[in-house]
């Protein structure tokens, strides 16, 4: 790892500026606000007061952490269901911030499942009926999630049974607002005592022999069912002692013909003393979920391109590549089948810019299903990077990371990934292939493209390098620089 500095030096009146401070014969850059100062790639720094160094990527990454990170667009037909969307005028478009979506009980308690604090919790409010004990979760952006983990609180008692889905944000049908969800895990029986649960995920697409985990946007969970005012049965002592948020029912029991039926207070003491069947006390259930973890396989670096500097480039002008980066399944690059020569020559061939370098190791590809006669799968693809090495003639080095099978894909799949030896890479070269020719001759190839809807890349260590510039240094007139000490 490691960090270039460039310093832009003027001679001039001032003393001080925004990222340095002169002091005597030196002009010194040790505080956050100095470093804060210069400029440098989005996200691929972690400055601090003692200095600053690479960011570390990681692997494996819990994504509800973050997610209030993520701004993303919502579809205009889907806005009811982000009470927190506003529209941009400029934009002309809504957006929202990943976090809690809805919640249809308590949700000002909501958030606390995504702190990170398995002090806090979520409970749904007692009086409410349990066909509103449901949350929904946005993670902000599209993650191949390998395990999704609920944690209930130690002060609490867990959901008695409820359901988890997982969605991408897609719509359940082409004139609802509904999205499509897909059920990711539940409880086999009414459940009491166990309090962490873990449901390892598998794809709802089908996908190739290197895809690990399914594609998440959305999570909703509901709970099905609850003991309410009879969570457990406990003695008069117990009951009297428990603060009374936590006293449930008070049953009188009457015996009759060998049956027992609950009746009032009033009835059970006009009972004669062989017919009364005790009274039984009970704890009320305290439904208490205190995190929510969505597990995925790490950082996809390839999110902040255009934060970053970086870019994201097709020949054909009609098509949008940024949005096969921008965290959606929502929108998606329409990559038409490369050809040499012919109407769209040159189209379908995506060329990116990570805007810094990273250790990359996968690389997977999100596919959005077509309209109609529109599949929107890949019939082949070739992918190479670069760490931006450069031959005698000034051209990028390239290396091919897809294998030669890549070229033709023989089934139908939305979900493929490529996985390799971790390398430096700053550039990204993807060419969608149709060596079969199994679209027509004649076609459009806007009307046969394959539907990217997320190019996601992953890997894990240090940034490789990060270019830090300063702000120009007014010394206050001609000095000679002696040393740089750092």
């Amino acid at each position: 790892m490691g960090a270039v500095l460039l310093l832009v030096l003027l001679s001039g009146s001032s003393l001080a500026g925004k990222g340095y401070s002169i002091l005597h014969d030196r002009v010194v850059v040790r505080s956050r606000a100095h470093w804060e100062g210069w400029t440098f790639p989005q996200g691929t720094l972690e400055i601090g007061e003692e200095g600053v160094r690479p960011k570390f990527v990681r692997k494996n990454v819990n994504a509800c952490l973050d997610a209030g990170r993520f701004v993303h667009e919502v579809d205009k037909k889907q806005v009811d269901l982000f009470p927190g969307a506003w529209y941009d005028s400029k934009e002309r478009k809504w957006f929202a911030r990943g976090g809690i979506m809805r919640a249809g009980s308590n949700p000002e308690g909501a958030p606390a499942i995504m702190d990170g604090d398995p002090g806090t919790f979520w409970e749904p409010n007692l009086d409410d009926p349990v066909g509103n004990w449901w949350i929904e979760v946005d993670l902000g952006r599209l993650v191949c999630a390998t395990k999704i983990v609920l944690k209930f609180a130690e002060q609490g008692d867990p959901f008695l049974q409820f359901k988890v889905f997982t969605s991408t944000g897609e719509r359940a049908f082409e004139l609802s607002s509904a999205m499509n969800y897909v059920l990711a895990g539940q409880t086999k029986g009414p459940n009491k005592t166990k309090k962490v649960f873990e449901f390892e995920l598998s794809p709802t697409e089908a996908s190739d022999e290197n895809w690990v985990g399914r594609a998440v946007q959305y999570i909703r969970i509901v709970v099905t069912d609850s003991d309410g005012k009879r969570a457990e049965l406990v003695t008069e002592q117990e009951y009297r002692s428990l603060p009374p948020g936590w006293r449930g029912a008070v049953d009188y029991i009457w015996k009759v013909a060998g049956e027992e039926r609950v009746v009032t207070k009033e009835e059970y003491e006009d009972l004669p003393p062989e017919q009364r069947g005790g009274i039984r006390y009970y704890r009320r259930e305290r439904p208490r979920l205190a995190e929510l973890e969505v597990w995925t396989l790490g950082e996809n670096v390839a999110l902040d391109i255009l934060k970053r500097g970086g870019s994201a480039s097709d020949p054909n002008k009609m098509a949008v590549p940024a949005y096969a980066f921008d965290g959606l399944l929502t929108t998606w690059w329409k990559a038409a089948a490369y050809r040499e020569v012919g109407y769209g020559a040159g189209w379908g061939l995506l060329t990116v810019d990570l805007g810094s370098k990273f250790w990359i190791d996968t690389i997977c590809y999100v596919l959005k299903r077509g309209k109609y006669t529109e599949k929107g799968v890949l019939n082949g693809y070739c992918t190479r990077v670069s760490d931006g090495s450069r031959a005698p003639d000034g051209s990028l080095i390239w290396e091919r990371i897809s294998p030669k099978s890549r070229e033709i894909i023989w089934d139908d799949m939305w979900r493929l990934a490529d996985r390799f030896e971790p390398r430096k890479v700053r550039y990204l070269e993807f060419r969608n292939l149709d060596i079969l020719e199994k679209r027509p001759r004649t076609y459009t190839p806007l009307i046969y493209a394959g539907n990217v809807g997320e190019l996601q890349l992953y890997g894990e260590g240090y940034v490789p390098e990060v270019v830090l510039t300063s702000p120009i240094i007014e010394l206050g007139g001609p000095k000679n620089l002696t040393s740089i000490d750092w």
